[in-house]
């Protein structure tokens, strides 16, 4: 069962809960409210295993591996979780990207209710999905995506400092300083993921050359 099956599913029980046993609503309401939510830990690919929340904004570390920061909860309409992005001249660039709207639900229910499954030891798989590589001379030699689990799409660059090749993950700058919006919290995943992007860029230099 994924969750657009089950949402409906519970939406409907409320309804008929209420408006036979009005006496009974906000007791039906929140045991329902915590059933959807243990509904959506059990289909959710991705676990988020940490949630902390500093005024308005949440932070959500996934599978104990990778951790994005600066999140916030729009209710304006409808539970929506709203990712940082990154403002250019002229527009407003996106960062990062839910891939399955079941999955939205999911983590806008995890931040609402700040339950997170922090038991989750699951491996972390990836791919590249996105990879453009600049023909100018720049410090920036590529920019790419990394998809995770299918679910989660993060966008990065392949930077050249001089020292060697590094990868550059989303951030913002806040009192002069680089504060970061995304960070490993495996670091074998993040070795991993960032030998395959510097290989990656490789490949496609030497291919030029040929």
């Amino acid at each position: 069962m994924s969750l657009c099956c089950t949402a409906p599913v519970i939406v409907f029980i409320a309804k008929s809960a209420i408006f036979n046993y009005t006496p009974c609503m906000f007791r039906i309401i929140s045991i329902l409210f915590f059933i959807f939510v243990f509904a959506q830990f059990a289909f959710a690919d991705l676990k988020v295993t940490s949630v902390s929340q500093n005024g308005g904004k949440y932070a959500v570390v996934f599978n104990n591996s990778i951790k994005i920061s600066n999140l916030s909860l729009n209710q304006n309409i409808a539970a929506r979780v709203e990712f940082p992005s990154y403002k250019g001249k002229n527009k407003q660039y996106k960062q990062f990207s839910l891939l399955k709207r079941d999955y939205a639900s999911y983590l806008a229910g995890v931040l609402k209710s700040r339950s997170a499954d922090g038991s989750a030891d699951l491996k972390t798989d990836f791919k590249i999905n996105k990879f453009d590589a600049l023909k100018k001379k720049s410090s920036i030699k590529a920019f790419a995506s990394i998809i995770f689990e299918d679910t989660v799409e993060v966008e990065c660059r392949v930077m050249d400092s001089g020292r060697g090749l590094w990868i550059a993950w989303p951030s913002r700058k806040e009192a002069g300083k680089r504060v970061k919006e995304f960070e490993f919290t495996d670091k074998n995943l993040k070795i991993e993921v960032e030998t395959a992007l510097v290989r990656r860029y490789k490949e496609n230099d030497t291919a030029k050359e040929k």
